[in-house]
């Protein structure tokens, strides 16, 4: 019953933040600029960088007197928190003008990206790997040809172009993760990733204040409410899917909340944000799950 009711937790939060951080950006005020806005959701959902690296640091001195940070970690670390940021603009960017149930399908089909890169960590792509990836890249071509209910064709095509740029940093992300991993520990990697994510939002928050003046505060505003709730429920989806991973097996537990917070999605989208879920988008989000499950399977087998 626990496992359930945790993979229930994490299915639920996970969908439900991206509907969640659309609901953010139509709160934002009109004379700001949308990428300001953007900017403001980056600066409050990457907030717990500013705690998770030094408290890092403690742990690893805490068990290692001795412990100093290795230049090649926190050169794995910087690519990941650059991929990390770079995939979240994109995204938020998409997500800003496009409907959510559209734009969270495709960057689901990250796991496309991440069998390709698989090299660098030199990872091989077997015959279920390649089948899975091309049911997947099926689902990715089947909903990026969906019309957008009013958007023109130029401005779907950049929305498009914002989405493919998300799930190609979002499917890196996970190869330079790997391969820091694969050097040091996850705490490490943490710390490591923790350091550049610092210094970013440290950039990003000049660069908001220096365009919207001296008052602007990242954590005031509707914006930042509704980011902030994302925030939340990614960061308890995420303890609630990681004990659970402690609790079965990764073969039932990855597949299960990949295909189900797909469901969430959907049906958030329709009845809180009153989109029109056509059939092409079911079935395009259906292949890249289905593609998405195949390529984990594959992994674990």
């Amino acid at each position: 019953m626990e496992l359930y009711i945790l993979m229930g937790i994490a299915t639920v939060l996970w969908g439900s933040f991206g509907v969640v951080e659309k609901i953010a950006t139509t709160k934002a005020d009109t004379t700001v600029p949308p990428n300001m806005v953007v900017l403001q959701m980056v600066l409050v959902e990457n907030a717990f960088w500013l705690a998770i690296m030094p408290g890092c640091a403690v742990y690893l001195l805490w068990q290692n007197p001795a412990w100093h940070p290795h230049l090649a970690v926190l050169g794995w670390g910087g690519l990941t928190m650059f991929a990390l940021v770079a995939s979240i603009v994109f995204y938020l960017r998409a997500l800003a003008v496009a409907e959510a149930s559209w734009v969270i399908g495709l960057t689901a089909a990250s796991s496309i990206v991440t069998q390709v890169l698989g090299f660098v960590v030199h990872e091989s792509l077997s015959g279920l790997r390649l089948v899975a990836t091309l049911v997947a890249v099926l689902g990715a071509l089947l909903l990026s040809f969906e019309k957008q209910d009013g958007l023109s064709r130029r401005q779907q095509l950049q929305c498009l172009g914002n989405v493919l740029l998300a799930t190609i940093f979002g499917g890196a992300l996970f190869i330079s993760d790997k391969a820091g991993v694969n050097l040091s520990s996850p705490i490490e990697l943490s710390f490591s990733v923790g350091v550049w994510g610092v210094l970013i939002w440290l950039v990003v928050f000049f660069m908001a204040r220096r365009y919207l003046g001296p008052g602007f505060h990242p954590f005031r505003g509707p914006v930042a409410r509704y980011a902030s709730y994302a925030a939340v429920m990614q960061g308890v989806g995420n303890l609630a899917y990681i004990i659970a991973m402690a609790l079965a097996a990764a073969s039932y537990i990855v597949p299960m909340t990949l295909s189900l917070d797909q469901i969430v999605v959907v049906l958030m989208s329709r009845f809180l944000l009153k989109e029109k879920i056509k059939a092409q988008r079911v079935l395009g989000i259906f292949l890249i799950v289905a593609g998405a499950m195949g390529i984990q399977a594959a992994g674990l087998s």
